[in-house]
């Protein structure tokens, strides 16, 4: 019986994991999501911001801008109205600020997001359509958040 993270007295390879007892002939492969560090026991979660979608991994890599990783080793599409800077976890913590909106997908700085149309307003932090249309008789300049700004 050999010793968790080796197959006969030999530290698993990279890439791999030896469960305890196991063979030299049974080494597993890391699978997709997760790292496999030389002499790994087991398969270790990508943390998040960091992603893997192939087999065999050693290591995570970074989370790319336009997509988040909530740490379950995938990279998902940043959705409209946030913006999602490399190694995001947590698109919500990136919202597209008031008076403006975010009518893309995998936005990655909030330069990107766009100034709320003259004539609508956008009152609220991560929109990607306008909140409506403003109020009868007030002006309504380009990045506006109410419907009836001051004068």
């Amino acid at each position: 019986m050999c010793e968790a993270g080796s197959t006969g007295g030999i530290p698993c390879k990279l890439g791999y994991f030896c469960l305890q007892g196991s063979s030299p002939d049974d080494a597993q492969r890391c699978p997709p999501g997760h790292f496999c560090e030389e002499g790994s026991a087991f398969a270790s979660p990508c943390a998040p911001g960091t992603f893997t979608e192939l087999e065999g991994q050693s290591v995570c890599g970074d989370c790319v801008g336009g997509t988040y990783c909530p740490g379950n080793g995938s990279a998902l599409s940043c959705p409209r109205g946030f913006y999602c800077p490399t190694n995001t976890s947590d698109y919500t913590t990136n919202p597209c600020p008031e008076g403006k909106i975010g009518e893309e997908l995998e936005l990655v700085r909030v330069e990107q997001c766009t100034p709320c149309p003259a004539g609508s307003y956008c009152s609220l932090t991560g929109q990607h359509q306008v909140a409506g249309d403003c109020d009868p008789g007030y002006l309504c300049p380009i990045g506006q958040t109410r419907p009836d700004p001051p004068a």
